[in-house]
């Protein structure tokens, strides 16, 4: 509980603040651990509140959730999304979009054999590509 009325205190502060008073803006403040104890669990179950709202100070909402139930319904955004787009990510769609995006960032070992995105600076030595041995520069001198 003394987590919980931390984040009661945080939230009034808050609201309270002169820079914030004039503001038509909705906050949310979340509180998210491991656990709860009954008492906190009792309050994210009230009727005229979604599940994990406990209180409305204001124009705030407070939360208290469990990461597990976090994490459970991302899960469940991300299938119904996926279901939806009925998107299918591979490594090399991934990897087209890492080139196209971010060239400049993308090592050589992760691009195409047939393709040099990437500009090495001059005098660098590339790293070996599959199936080649790494080989210390020579210098020719008479």
């Amino acid at each position: 509980m003394a987590e919980y009325s931390q984040l009661v205190k945080y939230a009034t502060t808050v609201i309270a603040d002169e820079r914030f008073r004039s503001t038509e803006a909705n906050w949310d403040f979340w509180l998210i651990g491991n656990s709860m104890d009954d008492v906190l669990r009792n309050l994210t179950c009230q009727p005229h509140l979604p599940p994990g709202q406990v209180n409305t100070i204001g124009n705030a909402r407070l939360w208290v959730r469990e990461w597990s139930e976090v994490i459970q319904e991302c899960k469940q955004r991300l299938h119904f999304y996926r279901d939806r787009l009925d998107y299918q990510s591979t490594d090399e769609h991934a990897l087209e979009y890492l080139v196209r995006k971010h060239a400049h960032a993308t090592p050589t070992v992760l691009l195409p054999d047939d393709e040099d995105v990437v500009e090495e600076p001059a005098g660098a030595i590339p790293p070996p590509r599959d199936g080649q041995s790494a080989q210390a520069p020579t210098t020719l001198t008479d």
